[in-house]
């Protein structure tokens, strides 16, 4: 009898383990602790251009949603980045002009509704590449990100879509030129960096973007950098400063009336344009800059900051440079270049805040303390408390002691936190002393 005991007893204890690994916070919960995957094969010569994958497994059972969340505006599914989520981090270093990631289900329970996100830069001032955010129910994603830098480091985030979706997952990676486009390699450097994805009011950025590699596809030259900006910034205190001519036919201007092409009609917006010998002032009836020897690189620097008071509805940062040859936005007669990707820079300005408050528990032990937040922002709201269950009301109720945190998501995809500690009355001690009388015969008390 005895012997069965303690076989039940050791059962139950290696099923307690078992079911502890089970739910473990996963190694690369956070941007901090990222699975580097290291670079990329590199891509097989055009017109293949395409890399070997690697591939791994992954989950999100156990993990944690970063604290402060930042979600991306605008994915290139559409919609918004999710957030906040569970989440786990990888990085990868690039090997071509664009990285194809694909999330299918793991083992049960699979990950439903997987959304990706590439960043760049380093954690705790990570700027947004771009999102996906169509995953299938059933745990496929495949998207394409493009266009990376090659030897850059890149962090993909993995999660679902909503705040306690979890589940197991196969995460494949690979890189590969684009071998149509025009634009083969460039990269942007932004000063100062976003912190956690964000900027606030009235701030100054810095934005130079260099073109390393551009093939003159049907014998087009390069004739516009055209970035377009969110409405967060303040258009008005933009500054620009073009790149040097590479072949000396002409210069780089900025045209902030935009650009008419004479060969196709097309109207493009405000931006850099070359502006070419043939016919000065007007770059829509003109070449582009001839890279002759086709090691000619470009930087174009513009500078602008955050408009000067927030606002919620327009927290968008994200910017997007479009590259165009001269036979699309120029007089060159043979378009091409058209399906150049756009180079994405992704931000929101921190526009929303909230305050919370707790009532702490009322006797040892209890677990009826609450929590409540008060957001600043353009509602309906939606709230989620780290509590077990996850609480997704303005108040929590039933919470024991600890420190929770409150993330409040405004109409506008903006996210604020906050926290909150519960603490308990301390313990009452039932334990009291009778003092031992002793009566002796004399009548003293000792």
């Amino acid at each position: 009898m005895r012997y069965q005991f303690t076989k039940k007893i050791s059962l139950s204890l290696v099923l307690l383990c078992i079911s502890l690994l089970a739910i473990s916070q996963p190694i690369n919960d956070n941007c901090a602790s990222a699975t580097s995957i290291g670079t990329l094969p590199t891509p097989a010569a055009c017109p293949s251009g395409i890399g070997a994958a690697v591939n791994i497994s992954g989950t999100t059972i156990g993990a944690t949603a970063p604290n402060p969340y930042t979600t991306l505006l605008n994915c290139q599914t559409g919609g918004n980045q999710p957030g906040p989520a569970l989440d786990v981090w990888y990085t990868v270093v690039a090997s071509g002009n664009a990285i194809q990631i694909v999330v299918t289900p793991g083992a049960a329970p699979a990950l439903a509704n997987p959304a990706i996100t590439l960043w760049t830069g380093a954690c705790g001032s990570l700027a947004g590449f771009n999102c996906s955010n169509n995953g299938t129910a059933g745990g496929n994603s495949t998207v394409i990100f493009q266009p990376t830098t090659p030897g850059q480091t890149y962090h993909i985030q993995i999660s679902g879509m909503t705040a306690t979706a979890a589940g197991n997952f196969n995460l494949s990676v690979n890189s590969f030129n684009n071998c149509n486009n025009c634009l083969q390699a460039s990269n942007l450097v932004v000063a100062p960096t976003p912190t956690n994805g964000t900027y606030p009011p009235n701030t100054f950025v810095n934005f130079c973007y260099t073109i390393t590699g551009y093939t003159q596809v049907s014998a087009n030259w390069l004739h516009g950098v055209i970035p377009t900006f969110g409405c967060g910034w303040d258009l008005t205190s933009l500054t620009y400063t073009p790149a040097t001519s590479c072949s000396a036919n002409g210069s780089w201007v900025w045209f902030p009336g935009g650009n008419t092409s004479s060969a196709t009609g097309l109207v493009t917006g405000p931006g850099f344009y070359y502006d070419n010998t043939i016919a000065p002032g007007n770059a829509g009836n003109n070449f582009g800059d001839y890279n002759a020897t086709g090691l000619c690189t470009w930087t174009f620097c513009f500078k602008l900051k955050t408009k000067p008071v927030c606002a919620p509805a327009c927290s968008n940062l994200n910017i997007s440079i479009n590259t165009t040859g001269d036979g699309e936005t120029g007089s060159w007669s043979s378009i091409a270049c058209q399906n150049d990707p756009d180079y994405p820079f992704a931000a929101v300005m921190s526009c929303c805040s909230s305050t919370a408050n707790s009532t702490n528990v009322s006797c040892f032990g209890g677990t009826n303390g609450t929590g409540s937040v008060t957001p600043v922002g353009t509602g309906p709201y939606t709230y989620t408390w780290t509590s077990a269950p996850v609480q997704n009301t303005q108040v929590a109720s039933n919470l024991p002691i600890g420190t929770y945190t409150v993330s409040v998501k405004d109409n506008n995809g903006c996210i604020s936190q906050s926290n909150v500690t519960i603490t308990q009355p301390a313990a009452i001690n039932p334990a009291f002393t009778i003092p031992l009388l002793t009566q002796c015969l004399t009548g003293n008390v000792f």
